[in-house]
């Protein structure tokens, strides 16, 4: 959907951008600017500054960049549409009705709307009869009322029809309950049917307050234990995590992450209110991620048997990538959390998370357990082992405190575990070489590219000429009339650059603005970041025509030998233009 130059501009000055970036960055004043420290990547010298004069934010740390609209659109995972609509509801300003073609916004809403009334028929079934048996399920399981309440948890009676019937009656159609996963299409009859049927029903919620998919749970053995709603247009698995709605306004910024919905409600009803779960498939880098916006630390505490410490580790290694804090709750006593809890409570519980390791100990304490320390070959094994893991830590005293309690463990001196690191070391920086050295002969390792993965094929001297001419350009758009006879999209040569040159000729032929946040609709969300890097870094360019015309002529001097070196590539015009 395409907005109106003058609503956004409206949006933005009623959504003072310090007031929606606040909730998630700790701001500063820095002169007419704020600083914080970026919620897109983990850093502690604050990069990432806010502009009030320009409504805009950039960080100098990972590229990111734009106005109050990207900040919500990556803060919150959302479309340029939907953080338009979130801002719009903040300030209580009208949504634009757009006729042309707005049919996926209407059936995302659709999807909503069903989703919360098939949470109120789910929750509004345990005070049936059909339903006592959902709700003496949880009770038996020690789920008490307030958390049933709480977490809005249901029951799906032991019908085909009965949630169908129900949201039919409400105004649905067919096809929007099979858009929502709330139903399914027979193949046989074409007629809908429910997806869920007698299982306790787990509503899953954003952190936005959307219902936006379910988790069905059987009353048995039978299988498959758990049904969850499939993909749709508002639910994708690995992006969300259940009880973040919750766990995000945690004051600590520590969060636990369990397996499944039952153990993070456990640990809620045991005042635990920071645990959150995947939703029934593999931890992923996108769950990482979100978990990072909310806290500095993370405690993984997966069930103990063969299966959940194999999640553990795939956990771990997702969180390498980011700068949260790990640490590993190895459970004793009990399966899962929601037994130890139950049958030990929450005191035991406490000190288990007080005693848990962190992501070395942890797995230093899973190599040691394979081998026998009293022999000389087992000795020998985890050694070679925990060498590995310890050349991976690159803070010293961390190390060399590792090295000590390897030496304790072992009886082997200080000294030859150090040396044995670095020889793994010297191992890694030479594997390290030959990628490098495959990638250069593959010819990945020519292109320059910034921060946000743009590759530019232009020269330092072309390069620097063409994001001269559009700031230049952006800031001086009566400049245009003096350039628009001389320079052509065709005379840029990487075609990011020659394309937001059209625009800024487009908009100013149009009498529309060429400020960075007038490109918002224009170009993607990364785009827009390396638009704002470009402004910003090239903020003294001249206010005179003289520098902008010495860049033109470096810029067409260096198209005409990247086309004499790559003559294929020409086109009959470019050929022409070579003779001029």
């Amino acid at each position: 959907m395409r907005f109106d130059d003058s609503f956004l501009d409206e949006l933005r000055s009623r959504n003072d951008i310090e007031s929606v970036v606040s909730p998630y960055v700790e701001l500063k004043k820095a002169g007419r600017n704020l600083k914080g420290l970026c919620p897109f990547h983990n850093e502690k010298t604050p990069s990432f500054t806010v502009y009030a004069d320009t409504m805009s934010f950039f960080c100098f740390g990972c590229g990111v960049g734009g106005d109050v609209i990207h900040f919500l659109m990556r803060i919150q995972n959302l479309s340029y549409t939907d953080a338009v609509r979130v801002l719009c509801d903040r300030v209580g300003m009208r949504m634009p009705i757009d006729d042309s073609d707005d049919s996926v916004t209407k059936l995302k809403k659709r999807i909503y709307e069903a989703n919360r009334e098939a949470a109120k028929f789910f929750h509004s079934m345990l005070n049936s009869s059909e339903g006592q048996v959902g709700l003496d399920y949880m009770l038996n399981r020690g789920i008490t009322v307030e958390m049933i309440t709480r977490f809005g948890l249901g029951y799906a009676p032991d019908s085909f029809y009965s949630l169908c019937n129900h949201l039919r009656s409400k105004g649905f159609n067919e096809s929007e309950l099979i858009s929502a996963d709330l139903c399914k299409q027979s193949q046989k009859t074409g007629k809908a049917y429910d997806a869920f049927r007698n299982r306790l029903m787990i509503p899953i919620i954003d952190v936005r307050g959307n219902v936006i998919g379910f988790g069905g749970r059987v009353l048995d053995d039978s299988k498959p234990k758990y049904l969850n709603t499939g993909e749709t247009l508002v639910f994708k698995k690995g992006n969300e995590l259940f009880g973040l709605n919750f766990a995000k306004n945690g004051k600590d910024k520590k969060i636990i992450l369990c397996e499944g919905y039952l153990d993070v409600i456990a640990f809620h009803q045991y005042g635990f209110e920071n645990a959150v779960a995947g939703l029934g498939t593999a931890f992923t880098p996108n769950q990482a991620k979100l978990i990072s916006r909310y806290a500095e630390d993370v405690y993984i505490c997966f069930d103990s048997d063969e299966a959940g410490m194999k999640a553990t580790n795939k956990a771990l290694a997702i969180f390498e990538r980011t700068n949260l804090k790990v640490k590993v709750i190895e459970l004793k006593g009990g399966k899962d959390p929601d037994d130890i809890l139950r049958n030990k409570g929450s005191e035991y519980m406490h000190s288990i998370i007080t005693g848990s390791h962190n992501n070395i100990e942890f797995k230093l304490n899973n190599i040691r357990k394979n081998y026998d320390l009293t022999t000389l070959d087992g000795k020998s094994g985890y050694m070679n082992e925990a060498v590995v893991l310890l050349a991976t830590l690159s803070n010293e005293i961390e190390k060399e405190l590792y090295i000590g309690k390897l030496s304790d463990e072992t009886g082997i001196s200080k000294d030859s575990v150090m040396l044995e690191i670095k020889k793994q070391n010297r191992k890694e920086q030479r594997r390290s070489q030959n990628r490098q050295f495959t990638e250069a002969q593959k010819g990945l390792s020519g292109n320059l590219s910034t921060k946000q993965g743009f590759k530019e094929l232009s020269s330092k001297a072309a390069s620097k000429a063409q994001r001269i001419i559009i700031v230049t350009l952006m800031k001086n758009p009566d400049f245009l009339k003096d350039v628009c006879d001389i320079l052509y999209a065709e005379d840029f040569i990487d075609e990011f650059y020659a394309r937001v040159y059209k625009l800024i000729c487009e908009k100013n032929q149009n009498l529309k603005g060429t400020d960075v946040l007038d490109f918002s609709q224009d170009l993607s969300s990364e785009e827009m970041s390396f638009l704002m890097q470009i402004y910003n870094e090239n903020q003294t360019v001249s206010n005179t025509t003289n520098e902008l015309f010495d860049c033109i002529n470096t810029l067409k001097d260096e198209k005409k030998k990247s086309l004499i070196s790559n003559p294929s590539e020409m086109s009959d015009i470019e050929f022409l233009k070579l003779f001029e």
